[in-house]
């Protein structure tokens, strides 16, 4: 996963920043992955609080990669 979770610190570094851009805040985070299989595995998570920063976003997005189905498909 060590290599998943490199580039989604970078991918919520950018939407993060594009988010700051635009004003904007938000509080749904969603991860999608797509498989070698061409299946396609999405996962959201509502946050008590609208985020704009790189470090919410990640965290949330680590949750989503780390839980049990989506890790044991990535592995």
């Amino acid at each position: 996963l060590e290599p998943l979770e490199r580039e989604l610190l970078r991918m919520s570094d950018a939407v993060a920043s594009r988010v700051r851009h635009a004003g904007m805040r938000g509080r749904t985070i969603q991860l999608k992955v797509k498989l070698a299989d061409f299946r396609t595995l999405t996962r959201a998570r509502t946050l008590g609080r609208s985020v704009d920063s790189a470090a919410a976003i990640h965290t949330t997005t680590l949750e989503l990669l780390r839980s049990g189905d989506v890790a044991d498909e990535v592995a």
